[in-house]
């Protein structure tokens, strides 16, 4: 993964919040800090990301340019029904102050943990035999058995507050298409509607993924390929 790749899967992880590229650098490993400005500036230039500055500092979120994010732009309070044109939207200007909805910035660590436990909780409930990875494992987050068999599959779980999910184009290749995965739709903290999950192949979604073209071995699942999906959980007993 390059660290462009680094920076969007974090943007995508904590989305819709907001991050400095302080908390960019922490969260997704990439150092050191002007190399994240670099970056941060380049996929805001390129329309990847949206960037907002309060006085000195830029805070940078997820852009609404990706597929099947709907996009809410700034609003001039000058001109009531003028969207600011860029994703680069300064605290105030020649025109007047732009009108930002603050949003409260969350940590986007604890929400793939969320994803996997909540996860765990339904296929519980479903009498099936699970149990969490360890941390250190790679490819797989869950294993899951038909308590009427004798075998574990390896089940990956991809976790976000708001969709599309950031995948890995290497998941839709060779024997990694037979694998199950579990995407979860968790919403906002304070959402009154229930966490959504869709559960698929990964050959069933392959040819889902939209991989923009400056990607290299990385692109997005929308929302609209795993509606069909949703709620399969007989996928786990095939």
């Amino acid at each position: 993964m390059t660290n462009r790749e680094r920076v969007l899967a974090y943007l995508s992880s904590i989305a819709p919040a907001e991050a400095t590229n302080a908390d960019i650098c922490s969260g997704s490993g990439v150092e050191p800090h002007q190399q994240v400005f670099q970056i941060t500036q380049r996929l805001v230039a390129e329309g990847f990301v949206w960037g907002r500055q309060y006085g000195k500092e830029w805070r940078f979120s997820l852009s609404a340019s990706h597929p099947d994010i709907e996009q809410q732009p700034l609003r001039n309070t000058t001109n009531p029904g003028v969207a600011s044109g860029s994703n680069i939207s300064p605290s105030g200007g020649d025109d007047g102050p732009l009108e930002v909805q603050p949003r409260k910035r969350k940590s986007g660590v604890p929400t793939g943990h969320a994803g996997e436990y909540l996860v765990m909780g339904e296929l519980l409930r479903r009498e099936f035999d699970a149990q969490l990875a360890d941390r250190n494992t790679k490819g797989y987050d869950v294993l899951v058995g038909d308590p009427t068999g004798s075998t574990l599959r390896k089940v990956q779980v991809k976790t976000v507050r708001s969709q599309p999910w950031y995948v890995s184009c290497k998941d839709f290749e060779g024997t990694l298409l037979e694998q199950v995965t579990i995407y979860v739709l968790l919403g906002t903290p304070d959402a009154t509607k229930p966490v959504r999950f869709f559960i698929a192949t990964n050959r069933e979604l392959a040819g889902h993924v939209h991989k923009p073209a400056s990607f290299d071995n990385h692109g997005f699942m929308p929302i609209k390929a795993v509606i069909p999906h949703e709620g399969r959980w007989d996928k786990l007993r095939e």
